[in-house]
């Protein structure tokens, strides 16, 4: 009786030294077209290769490599686009209530000058809680989830602390103005 056998694959192991050799410098390329900053390319591509080492044993082809380390580079150098952004909306609406509330204080960045001290200052009559959520979310980037994660507590808890934080700076603010 024939039975069929399905074919033993053997999976190709490349050195790394072979794949940084030949992948380094045009996935550091490739990266500095998106990031437009050389350093943080050779990071982001630094930060790839150890991944692909992590997961060394996946792949059967080396185009299966060549493919992991492009998509990886392209999605890292992206996330990192996109954080940047999140920042420097975070910074925006911060700067927004600093317009409003005319702080002039120099902050060191472009034409924008803000005290922080003087938030910081306002935010001491704020709830404990609040002062931590607003801290995390402006001043260390942290988004809504991973504050919820980190204090342990829902998103929209977050979210309600973030709004009652505001609204009590921009009252404390105003009547300072005044």
């Amino acid at each position: 009786m024939y039975t069929e056998t399905a074919p033993i694959q053997t999976k190709q192991v490349i050195p790394l030294t072979t794949l940084y050799s030949t992948y380094w410098k045009p996935l550091c390329r490739f990266a500095e077209k998106l990031l437009n900053d050389e350093y943080l390319a050779e990071d982001v591509v630094a930060d790839i290769f150890v991944k692909y080492w992590n997961r060394n044993n996946q792949f059967e082809h080396e185009n299966q490599v060549k493919a992991f380390l492009y998509i990886s580079t392209r999605n890292a150098a992206l996330n990192m686009l996109q954080a940047a952004d999140r920042l420097r909306n975070k910074q925006k609406e911060l700067y927004h209530y600093a317009d409003k509330f005319e702080w002039h204080v120099y902050c060191g960045q472009g034409d924008h000058a803000y005290d922080f001290e003087k938030v910081r200052h306002a935010m001491k009559d704020v709830s404990r809680r609040s002062q931590q959520v607003i801290d995390m979310l402006y001043f260390q980037n942290m988004s809504c989830a991973d504050i919820a994660k980190s204090l342990g507590l829902s998103y929209n808890t977050v979210k309600n602390q973030r709004n009652n934080a505001l609204k009590a700076l921009r009252r404390q603010l105003a009547d300072r103005r005044a």
